[in-house]
């Protein structure tokens, strides 16, 4: 599903279970090449980016501090043209298990 804008936190409630907070299963060691399915707007100053790769879709938040971008500054999730393009992210785990972006890069096609 290619997104044209950003939803808000209500309009996709339902679909919010079909997507992973915590990939404990997965090895973050090394890079994940993924796609962006849509973005939405959380309840408190972040965005929402919900991922696909290989069948399994996971979720993770950007903030308003970080100005929605990786912790490096490196892509700014805020834009739209993401949706649907392939990235490689280099993600940690927050103490409660939470998925953080590291570092994202726009892989060419």
């Amino acid at each position: 599903m290619k997104a044209n804008r950003i939803f808000n936190y209500d309009e996709i409630k339902s679909i919010l279970s079909a997507y992973n907070n915590h990939l404990k299963e997965f090895d973050l060691s090394k890079p994940l090449v993924t796609k962006i399915d849509l973005l939405c707007w959380g309840k408190t100053n972040n965005l929402v980016v919900f991922f696909k790769t290989d069948n399994i879709k996971f979720k993770s938040s950007v903030f308003f501090n970080e100005d929605y971008c990786a912790r490096d500054k490196s892509i700014c999730f805020k834009n739209l043209e993401l949706t649907g393009r392939e990235l490689e992210l280099f993600i940690s785990r927050t103490k409660r298990g939470y998925l953080n972006i590291q570092n994202a890069k726009l892989l060419e096609i």
